[in-house]
């Protein structure tokens, strides 16, 4: 009986501790743990220089990739260009190099007379002005350049950033008070935001 008794015992705790494993642990090893797990992370003094030069390093990568981007763009036109040529002058001879050029030259034209017209009415409006801030806002994508926000807004933005420094920032704002605040990298905007008088 008392053999029967003491089996019965050791299955009965031995079946608490399947159950509950967390009898296995003492106290003791419990504590030190969730205080290793539970410890505050330290932090040095120059770490609070990290975040900027993390965001300048992420600015300058963008840049970067956007130069490089821009170039293969216009590399990209030129040998288009020259092919153009080059087919023209085989299948037409000079005939056709003449049209092939004169047909670049119009296009030139074209894009040069549309970069007069808007800045000549940029300069006729007050600077960083906008007919409805929020009209503006719904109408801006990412990666727009800044000629073509000149050219919904009418009016050069007024910068809010150093000369020649990137990214630029520029501010439109309307009659109600209401502006946009735009960030422009190497010419193409990255993000911006409205802003609305409070009542």
């Amino acid at each position: 009986m008392r053999k029967s008794k003491r089996l019965r015992t050791v299955a009965n705790t031995y079946g608490m501790r399947f159950l509950n494993p967390t009898n296995h642990f003492s106290k003791k090893s419990i504590n030190q743990d969730d205080g290793h797990a539970n410890k505050p992370i330290q932090r040095s003094a120059n770490d609070k220089t990290t975040a900027p030069i993390a965001a300048k390093v992420g600015a300058s990568a963008v840049a970067t990739r956007h130069n490089s981007s821009m170039f293969a763009q216009r590399i990209g036109i030129f040998f288009l260009a020259t092919g153009l040529l080059v087919l023209a002058h085989r299948q037409y001879g000079w005939l056709g190099v003449t049209a092939i050029a004169g047909g670049l030259v119009m296009w030139l034209l074209l894009h040069v007379t549309r970069l007069l017209t808007v800045m000549q009415r940029a300069a006729r409006r007050p600077l960083g002005y906008v007919d409805s801030a929020v009209m503006l806002n719904a109408k801006l994508n990412t990666g727009d350049t800044l000629f073509r926000v000149v050219a919904l807004t009418r009016s050069l933005g007024e910068r809010h950033s150093p000369d020649n420094e990137q990214p630029e920032h520029f501010r439109w704002t309307d009659n109600t008070g209401s502006r946009v605040d735009a960030v422009f990298l190497q010419g193409r905007l990255q993000s911006w935001s409205l802003h609305r008088p409070t009542q």
